[in-house]
């Protein structure tokens, strides 16, 4: 894995069509149980297959077998959800950063899931994100710089029993030592008036969801 230091996570959730998440060569491409179609429909090998399979086609599982992709299997039966599992693998293969992607559409419990797993306390020793090229949600328990563009949007949602003393900069409706709730709307939809923002917090959690309104330049690969 030499000069490689991002493990990029496909879950077996909807990508947008009109998302563009960059996909280096040097990434390495790890396929979470059904997400390798989402491999198969970028043309893309995965370094890594991972999850119980119940939702890979027979097909496309002897094609990745036949590539000779490395397939970690597990029963049905577990405790550990598929993306849970391939955090773990990511973390214990010494990744520094992870990107997780394919979280969104299908049912609300699996997106629940999908962004709980940012608040793995393994997790935060490493840079852990989901992203879709277009929108991207950190977990936060502590002080958080961003780089933005003016007019991205910026919405902060509390997690868990609320955040006590949040303050912003960077952002056109700044709150001063506020508490956000996680049933409140205070944090949602404001705007990036910097090319930076800060966000910090006295107690709590709160995932922040960055989404950029400028066009995207092509890239390599799209997802």
């Amino acid at each position: 894995m030499k000069n490689v230091k991002r493990a990029i996570l496909f879950a077996n959730g909807e990508i947008a069509k009109d998302t563009a998440l960059e996909i280096t060569p040097n990434d390495h491409l790890i396929a979470v149980d059904g997400g390798l179609r989402h491999l198969n429909q970028l043309k893309l090998t995965p370094n890594l297959l991972i999850g119980d399979l119940d939702s890979v086609e027979p097909s496309a599982l002897q094609k990745a077998e036949a590539a000779g992709v490395e397939i970690l299997r597990y029963p049905v039966e577990k405790d550990e959800s598929d993306l849970e599992l391939a955090a773990l693998e990511a973390l214990r293969r010494g990744f520094s950063e992870i990107l997780i992607t394919g979280t969104s559409g299908g049912r609300i419990d699996h997106i629940l899931a999908c962004l709980a797993i940012l608040a793995m306390p393994d997790l935060q020793k490493v840079n852990a994100k989901i992203a879709d090229g277009k929108s991207t949600v950190y977990y936060i328990k502590d002080n958080f710089e961003l780089d933005t563009e003016v007019g991205d949007l910026i919405s902060l949602q509390a997690w868990g029993e609320g955040v006590q003393g949040l303050s912003t900069r960077g952002l056109k409706w700044e709150l001063r030592n506020a508490n956000l709730h996680p049933w409140g709307a205070l944090g949602l939809s404001n705007l990036a008036i910097q090319n930076q923002i800060v966000v910090s917090l006295k107690s709590g959690q709160l995932y922040l969801i960055h989404t950029k309104t400028k066009s995207l330049s092509t890239k390599e690969h799209y997802v």
